[in-house]
């Protein structure tokens, strides 16, 4: 066949590779299990030859080695979302963080607003017809592919083939470098008893029929949990996991009554372990798409019964949520909370509810514990949910509604669902504010 011609043609060692960046270049990975460890190891390996080269993605599950002081000079992490290996770098001042919906991130490759030199990216070994598969993502790296001035992919026999917005031809690929290494996973962490008591509450306002968009982590995985008892759920969510992937064995989801894409299971990644790769491979009832269409709040609106879970760090009395940053410090991103939030608020069948869960007390490094309810939100901090748009608030104390409410019923309501520990010191908040007794 013709492109086996050309795929022979364009393999090449990381080593060689990598020597197609350039010094002030703007190199995109793919995102979470589509990043490429070889080639972003090789990258590392010759620093020495670049010179303040930016890297931008989304969540990375890799160490993020070169965000280390030592490559001040050759590297400069400017993306979309703070995680444990870049952290550090973004908030002492070598990299930087950029705000943006994670719906927008593909238009604005389109349009060159975020310019695509390289990218980076794992796939699938090509199919009959030469198409390569992206590794668990459509997200905005589909995007990044299609708009890249090079592109360099890690070819790999362990990537599963999923339908949608994952493949690439061979034609358009700009080198190749083969690789045998495992799927970088996502473990499970362990749900305890606040995230249980959050996750029923959750629960109960997810009616049978309803479409699920969740996050990740341990109170969305307490969620999913909870509504296996639930009946002819569908998904349509930015991100699928381990605990989702549960939730359809269980039988709650069949995806039969979705307004859209209906029977089909539709994300813009997959992320989990080797037991849940395995099970996306070639899987008819699943499709990733591009981030550009599943976090479209207009596409999101289409749902039906939509219910949009995420998490959120803070929430004062008025109902603002801070769900990225602590202080000034930056600590994760908006990702497609915003997204979502915009799209269950002009649902269609007008049944959409957007709900922020969260336990109602942090443990600082320090040994201190904190309330995540408070008068006001944090000098520095970011308000990611205005007061206007939030809708739900849940923590293990129960549920409060924001949504046409006023100042003071809200402040009552987030109150009742405080650590009882932190009660009398936001009454007396509440007081100061509004000189009436909550």
């Amino acid at each position: 066949m013709e492109w086996e011609k050309i795929y022979s043609s364009k393999l090449c060692s990381a080593e060689e590779a990598v020597q197609h960046i350039k010094s002030n270049d703007v190199v995109v990975f793919g995102e979470c299990a589509s990043e490429p460890p070889t080639l972003v190891n090789a990258m590392v390996a010759n620093a020495d030859a670049y010179r303040h080269v930016r890297i931008e993605h989304m969540l990375s599950l890799s160490e993020v080695s070169y965000a280390n002081e030592k490559y001040r000079d050759n590297f400069y992490y400017g993306g979309f979302f703070c995680c444990a290996g870049n952290r550090d770098s973004v908030n002492n001042g070598v990299g930087d963080y950029l705000p943006v919906n994670f719906s927008e991130i593909p238009r604005h490759f389109k349009s060159g607003m975020l310019p695509v030199d390289v990218c980076l990216v794992l796939a699938s070994p090509p199919d009959e017809n030469g198409i390569c598969h992206i590794c668990g993502v459509g997200g905005y790296t589909y995007a990044a592919t299609q708009y890249a001035k090079t592109l360099i992919v890690q070819i790999d026999k362990n990537v599963p083939v999923i339908n949608g917005d994952t493949g690439i031809r061979v034609e358009d690929i700009d080198h190749i470098v083969e690789s045998d290494t495992p799927i970088r996973e996502l473990t499970p962490p362990a749900i305890g008893t606040e995230e249980r008591a959050i996750g029923k509450y959750c629960a109960s306002l997810v009616e049978d029929g309803s479409t699920l968009q969740v996050g990740f982590g341990t109170i969305p995985d307490a969620v999913m949990e909870a509504l296996r008892g639930h009946r002819h759920l569908g998904i349509h969510t930015e991100l699928m996991t381990d605990s989702l992937f549960d939730l359809v064995r269980s039988g709650a989801v069949d995806n039969s009554m979705k307004a859209i894409n209906r029977g089909l299971i539709t994300t813009a990644i997959v992320m989990g372990t080797k037991a849940s790769y395995e099970q996306y491979d070639h899987n008819p009832d699943l499709e990733i798409r591009s981030v550009g269409y599943v976090n479209d709040p207009y596409i999101v609106a289409q749902n039906s019964k939509m219910a949009a879970i995420n998490g959120t760090l803070e929430v004062d009395l008025t109902g603002q949520a801070n769900s990225e940053s602590i202080g000034y410090r930056q600590y994760s991103g908006v990702g497609g909370q915003v997204d979502y939030l915009r799209g269950t608020s002009m649902s269609r069948d007008e049944l959409g509810k957007s709900i922020l869960a969260m336990k109602s007390t942090a443990a600082l490094k320090n040994g201190r514990t904190v309330s995540k309810i408070v008068p006001v939100v944090g000098e520095g901090a970011a308000v990611t949910v205005n007061r206007c748009d939030a809708d739900y608030i849940i923590t293990e104390y129960g549920i409060a509604r924001m949504r046409c409410k006023t100042l003071k019923e809200r402040g009552r309501e987030l109150i009742g669902i405080a650590h009882p520990d932190f009660r009398d010191a936001l009454e007396r908040a509440f007081y100061e504010r509004y000189h009436v007794m909550p």
